[in-house]
């Protein structure tokens, strides 16, 4: 629903005028529109990732906004800081970098560790950038869309009885790529994968 629509606007004047939809209660006396709106609110809330910006509104614990598929929260204990700290805080805004001294303190290290794409610096190294959207290494290959690999072999499956060759190569390339990635960014050692000539 479009925040500038009027039913949003309505619905947020009588049903949660002091916060967001996300932590919107159900209310007293609720009318069936709604129930019905608000009864996706935890559907909602498990595909919710923040993007960070400035950070200033992103809570450290309790907000998904980390690049770990499991959770996309924060797992380390809070040990110094306070419950409602933001992600803002740990950002060094003059230099536009995170402040890496509390980060390294803060954070157990597989969440300090910065995961952004060594190629392009834009955003995380996640199978689907590397793949699909960064400017550097992704595949030169139409790909209807889909939004990970995931989805492109099971479109490919899913279509015509000659996609399913296109498929195994596609699986056989990624796999030879991100191996190799792996063998690089590890070990600094750049191989030719078995089947790539």
């Amino acid at each position: 629903m479009q925040q500038d629509s009027l039913a949003y606007r309505v619905l947020k004047a009588k049903y949660f005028p002091m916060c967001d939809y996300i932590h919107a209660p159900l209310g007293n006396n609720p009318s069936f529109t709604w129930q019905s709106i608000r009864a996706t609110q935890d559907l909602v809330k498990f595909g919710l990732k923040w993007r960070i910006d400035n950070g200033d509104s992103v809570r450290v614990w309790g907000d998904k906004w980390l690049p770990t598929p499991s959770t996309y929260k924060v797992s380390s204990p809070r040990l110094f800081l306070h419950p409602d700290t933001r992600v803002g805080e740990l950002i060094n805004k003059e230099e536009a970098c995170w402040n890496s001294e509390v980060v390294d303190n803060l954070f157990l290290p597989h969440e300090a560790e910065d995961s952004t794409c060594d190629e392009c610096g834009l955003t995380a190294e996640t199978t689907g950038h590397l793949f699909w959207t960064c400017s550097k290494l992704a595949i030169p290959f139409e790909h209807d869309q889909c939004q990970s690999c995931k989805d492109l072999i099971w479109s490919l499956l899913m279509g015509d009885v000659t996609r399913t060759e296109t498929a195994a190569k596609v699986v056989t390339g990624a796999w030879s790529l991100w191996n190799n990635r792996n063998e690089v960014r590890v070990s600094g050692d750049a191989t030719q994968s078995p089947g790539c000539s």
